[in-house]
């Protein structure tokens, strides 16, 4: 298993209450009755492009290291998750 396989298996722990994959590529795991209607347990951002960290290191002026431009690309461009899942 892949670093990537097992944070996504500690994530998906909570998908007993539901997974919704948003238009763009979000994934929204785990609403619980007790939440509201828009908040989730984990969201996992969708993946960039290579054009899109292309832009974004033109506009910053600087380059992302390699090890992160692979998380952006293979994994996810940001994680929202409550505090006991990692």
């Amino acid at each position: 298993m892949n670093k990537y396989e097992q944070i996504r298996k500690l994530l998906y722990k909570f998908e007993k209450y539901g997974v919704e994959v948003t238009e763009n590529g979000t994934i929204l795991i785990g609403h619980p009755d007790y939440l509201p209607e828009h908040w989730r347990l984990v969201m996992i951002f969708q993946k960039l492009e290579t054009e899109e960290i292309d832009i974004l290191e033109n506009e910053c002026g600087t380059s992302i290291p390699h090890s992160y431009k692979n998380f952006l690309t293979n994994f996810s461009n940001g994680l929202d998750f409550i505090n006991d899942t990692l």
